[in-house]
């Protein structure tokens, strides 16, 4: 079958257009791994046979810049999961405050950005990054870094 010129160039508009939308991803065979993602960024744990994509956050309950607060609060972070083995539920939500053992392995907030201020509205959520600790739960290794941009 024949495509017509202005098929083709629509075809490749959005070969195009779904390559450069692609979210970008971090793999990791060696644990520990510290590594810093944006909304939409995921890591893929090679051995685990695991990616995390970290979505969204869900709520923020930290103390904002510039004010005083008699709780520190927390930030919950939302991870979609995929991979033979994720758990059923494909998701992970983490609170920034305390890790979490889900996977069998230790995962942590070590930074979640950016916090919110006194007097202004709520980041879009895809102005938040955060950066993620996996390691082995006994992993007293040093962590190997990798950055997402």
């Amino acid at each position: 079958m024949k495509t017509p010129s202005g098929g083709a160039a629509l075809v490749a508009a959005i070969a195009a257009g779904t390559v450069a939308c692609s979210s970008p991803t971090t793999s990791g065979n060696e644990l520990p791994i510290i590594v810093d993602l944006a909304a939409g960024n995921r890591v893929s744990l090679v051995s685990q046979r695991i990616t995390l994509r970290f979505d969204s956050v869900v709520t923020d309950s930290r103390c904002p810049m510039g004010a005083f607060c008699i709780q520190a609060g927390q930030a919950i972070l939302s991870f979609a999961l995929t991979g033979p083995n994720a758990p059923a539920s494909g998701r992970l939500l983490l609170a920034s405050d305390q890790p979490d053992t889900t996977l069998g392995l230790l995962v942590s907030a070590e930074q979640v950005t950016p916090y919110r201020q006194v007097n202004q509205p709520a980041p879009d959520h895809l102005a938040y990054r955060v950066t993620l600790r996996i390691s082995a739960r006994s992993g007293s290794q040093a962590a190997r870094q990798v950055a997402i941009r």
